[in-house]
Parts: structure tokens; C-alpha cells; sequence
């Protein structure tokens, strides 16, 4: 009887966690006079393991060892067939979310006996961790499953390790931009991966497999698989704790287009596989005749096929982007350096499986520099469309040039007609991106810091004659009413303060007021200073701190000349904000129809 009064702790831990489960907080207890039959028909079965979990004994007189207790009570919950509460986030059997609950905090005896590797993997990747800008998780499941080890059976990647290991991630936030990049995804993976191979795990996993989930909706986001091949060759970078692995340096990457994620990657960070490191198969064959006089099967035309391939499309999309930026038309070089990216990165993965010969490794090399260059062309085009920094544009112009000159001449050489670099549409350094926005369009920028994500936005505007301001200390009022022949444009912004990078103040500043600029009918207004709350129109903007996640909506005011009779012209008034070093950026008040 020594263990009765435990185990009778432990079974009423259970019921009440079934009862807050079937019933929980907030919800209606049943109408007794609706039904007397249970609401889960098989739990007097559940109730039946647990009475036999309590009372039962052995033959030699100890409680819970004579073939009952925990293994009958989970036995019994997966015969429980219960609707599935999807509004409350559970995606699959009540039953099951109960085993799994059981699991981890009613009986350490069965989590132990699961497995002493996933027990370890659960408190090691449960440690606290940074998230990269854009996402957090909350909630992860680990599942390890048998490989074969047959070295003549099993997938070579694998290196004829004993395990595959899947890690699920739950994604509860994720935020605009840096969310909506492979970038994110990519850094919080790598971090999990080098924390398994430095805590001496890794060598048991033929293959790792992230997959990410939102919780909002239940869909995969993506998923990305890192094979033992792959990771060997990866470990040698991973000195730097900020050191994360590219998209090319992945075994396998799956997107739901769904999600629109980028193909944006920092690239002093990066991760990726030099074309040095893709060395000649040790069992290739030269085209030397064998002893049958007959020619081994030669690759070589793969690759130069490939080249002219490939060769127009990339120089149209390198085109069109130019085009686009020429054209102040953001949304389309957002899209198409995006399409750049994905093609490319599947580009290079079916190079880098083509052998070659000796004679055209080099070619091999160059060519998969040349997309290299190209695919960071593409990455600093996306972070040029949402940031605007000029160093991103000038980057992306460098790199997409000496791309193209190095596709230039591997065409040269397999007899290809190369186009004309300067004829192509570049970016021009003064009138890129015109950088006029409509109305509800954000754009994002960081402090002076770097240390800070922030947004800015024109919500609204309306014409007034005459404002009403209030005192918030004493509550007084005052009303000011416009001089002859103007009015008031009232215009609402917001500053929103997306997330702390690290490294400076986790406050940012909002810009002076003499920043904004009103431009109308071809002059120039500055806002007003105004410091009483206006009614009816709300806080008039002032430089101020801002906290993390905080909003800061507030209205400039500005005073435009309106003649009798004139009727106010929002096509042509815009408003401008001097962002420091991401420059001078201009809305369009034109309100959508």
C-alpha cells in the first residue's frame, strides 16, 4: 500500500486535466436534463484503467504491477475517439492531446521509457533561445525513427547513421518583412542544428528535418531537411554563433507559395557551398575509350546546354527588374527579384548534381559562380525595394553585372551570341524607385542603430476650417479657425516600432516635425506646431520615444491655401518624410477609390 497514496495523486491529477479539457474555463457546463449519456462514451473505460491503476495488485502484493496501471490508461486513451477541437488549436484527438500531456508531466516513468535521445533532445532544444526578426514559436514536437544502416541499403547521404529526426515548430507571430524571408527560417534552424551537433547529438541523425507550422491556420509554411552528407560539409562554418546555413546549403527546401516567402539572404552571415566544394565523383570516367573501343557516356553537354539554357531567361529578368526600378513600380521588383531568386536556386541545385569532366570543371565553377552573384543580385534588389538603402542598390547593380560578364563569356565559349551589358536596363543611382507611395503603404526602415525595425504609414486625411484643441492637464479648449483663403489638411501617420535586432537602445526616436513636408499645387508647407490634443482629430505629431511594439498614430497639420470655389486636388499633394539614411520618402495622398 506503499505506492496507493501516489498513484491516487496521480490519477486525480488526470481526471482534472480530462475534466478541464472536456470543460474548460468559460465554457457551459451541460443541461442535465438534455442527456444523461456521457459526453465521451469510452472514458468508463478510461475510469476502469484507472481503478485498476489504484486497487489492482500482484502476486506479490505491490499496486500497479500486475499488468495494469500506465501502459492500460494510455492504452485505453487511444481507444478514445472524441471530436476534434479545432477552434481550440488542437489539430487531431482529444485523446491523443491527453497521452501526450501524460506524457510529459503526469507519469516521468513512461516519458524516460519513450527514449533516453529524445528525452535529452526535449530539454536541450527547450532552452531558451533568440528569435531572429520576424517570427516566434511557441511549442515544438520531436519525432525519431529508424534508418537503415546497410551501407549497401541505405541512402548514401545518410552516411549509414541509426536515426532521421524530425523537429515541428510552431509559429505563432510572424511579422512583415524580415518574417516573410527563407532568411528567418534559415537562422532559427541553423541554431537548433549546431545546438544538437555541440551538445554530441548530430552523429546519431542520418537526416534533419524542420518543418514549420502556423498556428493560426494549421498549414506547413515550409520545411527544410539537412542530410548528414550535407551537414559534414556545412560544420566547418559553423565557428560564428551568427553563421547560418543559405538556401544552397540545405539538403532540401519545400515553400508553401501561399506565404509569399522570399528568397532574401544576408549574405556576410551566410552559409554556402563554394563551387570548389563540389568535387569530381572519384568514379568518374573520362571520355577515354574502354575496351570495347566504345566512348563512356559523357555529362559535359548537360552543362553547356544548361548555360544557353538558362542564359535568356536570366538576362530578361535582370532586364525587367532594371526596368522596374526605372519605372518607380516597387510591388513588381519586390516580385521579380523574388521569381529571380527561386529560379536560380533551383538552377544551381541541378548543376551541382551534373558531373563533369576534368576538362569542364572549370566552366562548372564559373557557372555556378556566375548564379551566385546573380542570386545576391536578387536578394539585395528585395532589401533595396523594402528599405531603400543605397548600399543594397549599388550592390545589386555590381553584383548583377559581373554575373552577367561572367555568363558572357562561358556563352563565348559554347558558341552562344551573348547580349550587350550597357544596353540592358540598369537602375539609375539618382532616380531609382521614385519612391512615391500610395496611401496605407508602408515602408520599413531601421534606426541609426541598426538595432531597430520600424514602419511608417499614412493612414488618413481630412480638410478642416477650424480646429478644436484641448488642454489635457487643465481642459481647457480653444478653437483656431484658418486664415482667409486656406484650410486645414489633417493627415494621420503611424510609427510602429517592429522589433529589437540587439546590439543599441531597444527605443527608437521618432524624426523632428521639420522633417515632413507637405507638397501642394506645386508648394511647399511645413506642419504646424501645435502641442494641445486636438478632438475630433487626435495627438499632433512631436518627435518622441517609442517602445517596442508600440504604435505612435498621430496627426500633422498643415495650412494650404484654398481660394473660393476651389476644390481640393488630393491627386496632386503628396507627403514627404526625411528618413535619414534611407533618404526622403513621398506618399501620394491620393485617396484609393
Amino acid at each position: 500500500m506503499s505506492r496507493i497514496i501516489p498513484e491516487i495523486v496521480r490519477a486525480t491529477i488526470f481526471i482534472l486535466l480530462l475534466f478541464s479539457i472536456a470543460y474548460p474555463a468559460g465554457a457551459d457546463v451541460p443541461d442535465e436534463n438534455v442527456s444523461d449519456a456521457p459526453l465521451f462514451p469510452e472514458i468508463s473505460g478510461l475510469f476502469s484503467a484507472i481503478s485498476d491503476l489504484i486497487f489492482n495488485t500482484s502476486s506479490d502484493g505491490e499496486t500497479g504491477n500486475g499488468g495494469s496501471g500506465d501502459n492500460d490508461i494510455l492504452e485505453t486513451i487511444e481507444s478514445i475517439n472524441l471530436v476534434k477541437y479545432e477552434d481550440r488549436g488542437l489539430d487531431g484527438d482529444i485523446g491523443e492531446y491527453i497521452k501526450e500531456n501524460i506524457n510529459s508531466s503526469i507519469s516521468q516513468e513512461i516519458f524516460e521509457g519513450k527514449s533516453d535521445l529524445q528525452r535529452d533532445l526535449y530539454i536541450l532544444l527547450s532552452e531558451s533561445r533568440s528569435y531572429p526578426d520576424g517570427f516566434s514559436t511557441d511549442g515544438f514536437e520531436i519525432f525519431i525513427y529508424p534508418l537503415v544502416t546497410d551501407d549497401d541499403l541505405s541512402s548514401p547521404s545518410s552516411l549509414s547513421r541509426p536515426n532521421g529526426l524530425k523537429i515541428t515548430l510552431y509559429v505563432y507571430s510572424i511579422s512583415e518583412p524580415d518574417g516573410k524571408t527563407i532568411q528567418v527560417y534559415e537562422k532559427y534552424s541553423t541554431d537548433i542544428i549546431r545546438e544538437i551537433y555541440e551538445a554530441g547529438y548530430g552523429d546519431e541523425f542520418g537526416t534533419i528535418y524542420l518543418k514549420f507550422i502556423d498556428m493560426d491556420s494549421g498549414d506547413e509554411i515550409l520545411h527544410l531537411a539537412l542530410d548528414a552528407s550535407d551537414s559534414e560539409e556545412n560544420r566547418k562554418y559553423w565557428t560564428s554563433p551568427s553563421s547560418y546555413i543559405g538556401v544552397d546549403g540545405w539538403s532540401k527546401v519545400k515553400l508553401n507559395n501561399e506565404y509569399g516567402i522570399a528568397y532574401y539572404e544576408d549574405n556576410t552571415n551566410r552559409i554556402w557551398m563554394d563551387p570548389e566544394d563540389y568535387l569530381i565523383p572519384d568514379d568518374y570516367q573520362d571520355e577515354d575509350p574502354d575496351s570495347s573501343g566504345e566512348n563512356v557516356i559523357s555529362y559535359d553537354p548537360l552543362l553547356t546546354n544548361s548555360i544557353s539554357a538558362s542564359y535568356d531567361k536570366i538576362v530578361s529578368m535582370v532586364d525587367e527588374i532594371g526596368e522596374h526600378c526605372n519605372n518607380g513600380e516597387r510591388d513588381q521588383v519586390i516580385s521579380t527579384a523574388n521569381d529571380l531568386g527561386d529560379y536560380l536556386y533551383k538552377l544551381k541545385k541541378n548543376i551541382n548534381e551534373i558531373p563533369v569532366s576534368s576538362n569542364f570543371y572549370g566552366m562548372k565553377s564559373q557557372y555556378l559562380n556566375a548564379l551566385e552573384l546573380i542570386s545576391d543580385a536578387s536578394s539585395e534588389y528585395w532589401h533595396f525595394s523594402i528599405y531603400h538603402d543605397s548600399d543594397s542598390l549599388s550592390g545589386a547593380s555590381e553584383d548583377s553585372v559581373a554575373g552577367l560578364s561572367i555568363l558572357n563569356s562561358l556563352l563565348d565559349e559554347t558558341g552562344g551570341a551573348p547580349v550587350d551589358i550597357d544596353a540592358l536596363d540598369r537602375p539609375s543611382e539618382k532616380n531609382t524607385l521614385i519612391n512615391t507611395y500610395s496611401m496605407f503603404d508602408t515602408f520599413h526602415y531601421r534606426d541609426s542603430s541598426g538595432s531597430n525595425d520600424i514602419s511608417f504609414q499614412v493612414d488618413n486625411w481630412n480638410l478642416r476650417n477650424s480646429l478644436l484643441t484641448k488642454n489635457v492637464l487643465t481642459g481647457e479648449q480653444e478653437t483656431i479657425s484658418s486664415e482667409y483663403n486656406t484650410i486645414f489638411l489633417v493627415v494621420t501617420v503611424d510609427f510602429t516600432h517592429l522589433g529589437y535586432r540587439g546590439g543599441g537602445p531597444e527605443q527608437i526616436v521618432t524624426p523632428p516635425g521639420s522633417s515632413f513636408k507637405l507638397q501642394y499645387g506645386g508648394t511647399d508647407y511645413a506642419p504646424l506646431d501645435i502641442s494641445d490634443y486636438l478632438e475630433n482629430s487626435g495627438e499632433p505629431y512631436q518627435s518622441k520615444k517609442v517602445e517596442r511594439r508600440e504604435i505612435y498614430k498621430s496627426v500633422l497639420v498643415f495650412e494650404i491655401e484654398n481660394n473660393p470655389g476651389q476644390t481640393f486636388d488630393d491627386e496632386d499633394t503628396y507627403l514627404s518624410v526625411d528618413l535619414g539614411d534611407y533618404g526622403v520618402q513621398t506618399w501620394s495622398l491620393e485617396k484609393p477609390e
